[in-house]
C-alpha cells in the first residue's frame, strides 16, 4: 500500500509491480537447473529497455521495484524511474506543463536518455 487514504486503495491506486511473466519464467528455470538450491532468496534484474528488480523466496515474489506504474523503480532507457512526487508538483505548478507534457518528459525523455543527453540505449553509452 502507498501512505494515501485507505480509499484510494480500494480504487485500486496500490503498487501492482510489472515483469511478473519474466520472473515467473526465470523461477521456473531456477527450479529446473538447481532444484532445491532455487528454494531460497533470489533477486532477480529484469534489465532492457524497462527494467525492475525483484525479490524472491521460493519461486515466489515478494517485493519489485516497479509499483503502481511502469514508471516507478529503477532508472530505465526513457523513463525517469523512482521520482520524488514533489518534483510532478513542481513541474505541474511552477513549470505549467500539461499533464500530456509531463507524461511525454517522463516516459520518453527521461532515464538513461534524459541523464546522457546521448541515447537511452545502454550499448551506445558504454
Amino acid at each position: 500500500l502507498y501512505g494515501l487514504p485507505h480509499e484510494m486503495a480500494e480504487q485500486g491506486i496500490v503498487s501492482y509491480g510489472f515483469h511478473g511473466l519474466s520472473y515467473s519464467h526465470v523461477a521456473s528455470e531456477l527450479n529446473n537447473r538447481y532444484g532445491a538450491a532455487a528454494g531460497g532468496r533470489t533477486i532477480v534484474a529484469h534489465l532492457g529497455s524497462g527494467a525492475s528488480l525483484c525479490a524472491m523466496k521460493a519461486g515466489v515474489s515478494h517485493a519489485t521495484t516497479m509499483g503502481f506504474s511502469t514508471l516507478d523503480g529503477l532508472v530505465m532507457s526513457t523513463r525517469c524511474g523512482a521520482i520524488d512526487p514533489g518534483i510532478l508538483l513542481h513541474l505541474l505548478q511552477d513549470r505549467k506543463l500539461s499533464s500530456d507534457e509531463l507524461a511525454e518528459l517522463l516516459y520518453q525523455r527521461s532515464g538513461l536518455l534524459g541523464v546522457s543527453g546521448i541515447s537511452g540505449n545502454m550499448q551506445t553509452l558504454l
